[in-house]
């Protein structure tokens, strides 16, 4: 019997995916989470709490492989290094990307100099 495309993704989401956990403030200053995956570029979402953004990423890897089966293109193969725990101020200069009536949302909402990379595992599978 042939797969879905969803049941395809699900179980390519799975592979082993690098998670990036990070810790930014809000504008009021508040701490979110947020959690992507490097291989897979775009795929990163966030929480009020690091389980949430982790619980969002599953939910969101499985969306963005289905989407790339969707439109038959590349799946990323995952990372196959070491597990490594960073505890850093990530500190990365992000060029200034605008676009027309959204100048103001970005600079109140971006911060790169307040994340904080919480850690960063690769699964050895």
């Amino acid at each position: 019997m042939t797969k879905t495309i969803t049941e395809r993704a699900v179980e390519l989401s799975k592979l082993g995916y690098t998670i990036e956990l990070l810790r930014d403030r809000t504008t009021e200053g508040e701490h979110i989470y947020m959690a992507r995956n490097p291989e897979l570029e775009g795929c990163m979402a966030q929480g009020l709490t690091s389980e949430e953004a982790l619980a969002n990423l599953d939910e969101v890897r499985i969306e963005h492989i289905e989407h790339l089966l969707e439109h038959s293109l590349p799946i990323p193969q995952p990372a196959r290094s070491e597990t490594t725990i960073k505890e850093k101020v990530v500190q990365k200069v992000i060029p200034g990307v605008t676009f027309q009536g959204f100048e103001d949302y970005l600079i109140k909402v971006v911060q790169p100099d307040e994340r904080e990379i919480l850690y960063s595992i690769t699964p050895n599978i």
